[in-house]
């Protein structure tokens, strides 16, 4: 297995020709199967989605971080991750999505049978309570084979969007295993209440093990109700991360 890593000097500006010349001799290379393409400018990402579709669908690990991704390429992009022959299974997409366009796009795919996703990083992304109402759909869904999720730093969402992602925790159709949410230096949207959703959800019969809450806002109280949830024989949980500085 191959890994193709790709930084673009920040004054770097190829022409088109340039940018399609390097870009089809990399979609034409049969042995890479990982791509982590960082800080670099794909100038929406629409002529880079056309020219790599194909071998986007090869792949299996994409990271696109830092790569300002628009309306247009979000939905090329959604159109390759739903389509039948898209093998990819890890999607890094830490601050590329500037819109929510992309982040509805990549949900939009979760909800395809098609889609082989499991493992889902969104960082710094410019997503409001919407967005997690859409996610959370998806997750509730028998399609999406989603099973590691991350979440920070997106300070547009507020208590009711977490709330909302949790609700699909307490079912038997989630295939969830690992979750990382919260912020840190922002809103405090990450408290007690959301402590006992999640509480509550693990004390069902659900699937996820790993479970990170990065917040300021939770005090004693909130870590306190996790307790209940891990004595529960049917909780699965087996690694537990909560701020050890608390209100």
């Amino acid at each position: 297995m191959k890994i193709l890593i790709h930084w673009a000097h920040e004054h770097t500006n190829p022409s088109p020709k340039q940018f399609e010349s390097f870009w089809g001799r990399v979609s034409a290379n049969q042995s890479i199967y990982t791509l982590l393409l960082r800080n670099y400018d794909i100038d929406g990402g629409v002529d880079f989605f056309t020219i790599m579709q194909q071998f986007l669908k090869r792949i299996c690990t994409l990271e696109l971080c830092q790569n300002n991704i628009d309306m247009r390429g979000a939905q090329v992009f959604g159109e390759i991750l739903s389509s039948r022959d898209c093998n990819l299974w890890k999607l890094d997409l830490c601050g590329s999505v500037t819109s929510n366009n992309l982040w509805k796009e990549t949900c939009s795919a979760l909800n395809n049978p098609h889609c082989t996703l499991f493992s889902l990083d969104i960082q710094g992304a410019d997503i409001d309570d919407e967005c997690m109402d859409v996610l959370s759909y998806a997750l509730d869904n028998n399609n999406s084979h989603l099973k590691w999720l991350q979440i920070l730093d997106c300070y547009n969402v507020t208590t009711r969007g977490w709330e909302s992602l949790v609700v699909p925790l307490q079912s038997h159709t989630s295939s969830l295993e690992s979750l990382s949410i919260g912020a840190y230096n922002g809103p405090c949207v990450v408290n007690d209440s959301i402590a006992v959703s999640l509480s509550n959800a693990l004390a069902s019969n659900n699937k996820l093990r790993f479970l990170r809450l990065t917040t300021e806002c939770l005090t004693s109280t909130g870590v306190g109700v996790f307790k209940r949830a891990l004595q529960n024989p049917h909780s699965m949980l087996e690694e537990l991360l909560v701020p050890t500085k608390l209100n």
